[in-house]
């Protein structure tokens, strides 16, 4: 699928798919992780697609003020920061689940909340090889707009 040569065995492991082939979009260590991990999913998704997706507050106010930005943006539009950081710093609670995370390295992708309602991001990560995107990886980002579109579009 990728046009490298894998051994059979490699191209069964989990973390095979979710950095080469992009078809896993988690890996994580045992079924107790993987069950916790679809829980916290599924809380910022609607339970089907005649409604809206759970709002939960987290006393974070939608107007704070964020002064940690000043520390984690360069002054220089030349030097790499992580926009993981900066997510953090402006999603309530600091709370963001990235999806696909092995897969396309120099894009961000997933779920958080401001004022408590779901939002959906894709963003560049610039501390990742200054965000140079390849016709590859450029997929990631489509197809989680996509996602986020059909999650909160109505029929």
């Amino acid at each position: 699928m990728t046009g490298e040569d894998v051994t059979l065995e490699e191209a069964r492991r989990a973390l095979t798919h979710a950095t080469k082939s992009g078809v896993a979009h988690f890996v994580l260590p045992d079924e107790k992780s993987v069950l916790d991990e679809v829980r916290y999913l599924l809380s910022f998704l609607p339970p089907n697609n005649m409604e809206e997706a759970p709002r939960i507050l987290t006393g974070d106010s939608p107007d704070r003020l964020c002064e940690n930005l000043r520390d984690l943006l360069p002054l220089s539009p030349n030097q790499p920061y992580d926009m993981k950081k900066v997510i953090a710093a402006v999603v309530d609670g600091g709370d963001y689940m990235e999806v696909h995370a092995t897969f396309a390295p120099q894009i961000t992708c997933g779920f958080a909340r401001v004022d408590g309602y779901t939002i959906g991001l894709v963003s560049n990560q610039p501390r990742s090889w200054l965000a140079c995107w390849t016709s590859r990886r450029a997929r990631r980002p489509r197809v989680s707009c996509e996602r986020a579109t059909r999650s909160t579009s109505r029929s």
